[in-house]
């Protein structure tokens, strides 16, 4: 859709916790948003998210949205998201899917493929890209500055390690949402455990900041008898011959404890950069030392504000399809060679 006049008709499909937490109250209160409608498959948590964000009305369908709103934001369970969002890019509306976009690489080309046709602004809620360190560690990647890169690493441990046990109501708590999350959401063997739920974020920070597409991919996890991965491993090459490697575990006591590090190496200098500190340091060979300090952000609310912008025409889409369905192509690749024993999966080229 172009740019829309006056308030943007939204609608949130999907009225869990994190909708609870992040869209909804954006959306509620957003001067450029008119909130219209929400979906839940279990129309008792649609009804109690709709009075709490006096949301005018309760769909029974997701296809009951078409002509009434201009941008949807889609935050369904991770394995439920391909078919309301194709229904909605087909019908060109903007739709914000919540991360991962999918979960086989091939149904998040497809959204990609069917925004496009439509017209349709696809976002992806991968959070970090927002972060003012990450948006310095790109500017430098895409500058130069750190010359040849030949290797990229991230450690990415949270305290979430309950979420892969179905229990959710901490994560309800410790954000104030209205509602929990699923049980089996995080819980599921297939679409859940660290890879999905947590590694999906560095996955997406790293491509987004690299600008590389990773070729191949081995992995190794670990479940601590939880029902799916509670720790990660991950070794990436990428098209340029880039080494990436990535680590991670759900384990973490609390969430202020949390690591979420990156280094990038170069033969002009290094990169290191801390999402959790809100830390920066850019080092050149030459002797420059670059510093800053953002400090703790809050990110929650951008990816529902920057669906709002894109909108109104005041700014572009940043995280888009395509890096979804490439961070989806990585996690797809990541879960196969763990289920091997560590094989490396070659990703076919789109």
């Amino acid at each position: 859709m172009s740019g829309a006049r006056g308030p943007v008709r939204t609608a949130v499909v999907g009225t869990g916790w994190w909708s609870t937490h992040a869209h909804l109250p954006v959306l509620s209160r957003d001067r450029r948003s008119r909130l219209v409608a929400v979906y839940d498959r279990d129309p008792e948590r649609a009804r109690i998210a709709a009075e709490a964000f006096r949301v005018p009305r309760v769909v029974e369908d997701v296809s009951e949205l078409v002509g009434q709103v201009d941008a949807v934001i889609v935050a369904t369970p991770q394995s439920a998201h391909a078919e309301p969002a194709g229904i909605l890019l087909d019908a060109g509306i903007d739709v914000l899917v919540e991360k991962p976009l999918t979960i086989e690489p091939h149904d998040a080309w497809d959204l990609v493929r069917r925004a496009e046709r439509a017209g349709a602004r696809l976002h992806v809620g991968h959070t970090f890209p927002y972060h003012p360190g990450v948006l310095e560690a790109r500017r430098a990647v895409r500058s130069g500055e750190l010359g040849g890169l030949a290797l990229a690493t991230g450690l990415f441990s949270t305290a979430v390690a309950g979420l892969y046990r179905g229990e959710t109501d901490f994560a309800r708590e410790h954000t104030g949402a209205l509602l929990s999350a699923i049980p089996s959401t995080y819980a599921d063997p297939v679409s859940g455990g660290h890879l999905y739920s947590q590694l999906s974020h560095p996955i997406a920070l790293l491509l987004f900041v690299l600008d590389e597409r990773v070729t191949t991919v081995s992995a190794m996890a670990k479940s601590l008898g939880s029902g799916t991965d509670i720790a990660d491993s991950l070794v990436m090459s990428t098209e340029s011959g880039l080494v990436i490697s990535l680590a991670g575990a759900g384990t973490v006591d609390h969430h202020d404890r949390r690591s979420e590090e990156y280094r990038l190496f170069g033969d002009g200098g290094r990169l290191l950069l801390d999402t959790a500190a809100g830390s920066f340091e850019l080092s050149l060979r030459g002797g420059e030392l670059r510093r800053t300090t953002a400090g703790d952000v809050d990110l929650s609310p951008m990816p529902a504000e920057r669906l709002l912008a894109a909108a109104t025409g005041e700014a572009e889409v940043l995280v888009d399809g395509v890096l979804g369905a490439h961070t989806v192509e990585v996690l797809a690749a990541a879960r196969r060679s763990a289920k091997s024993g560590g094989q490396p999966i070659v990703i076919d080229p789109r």
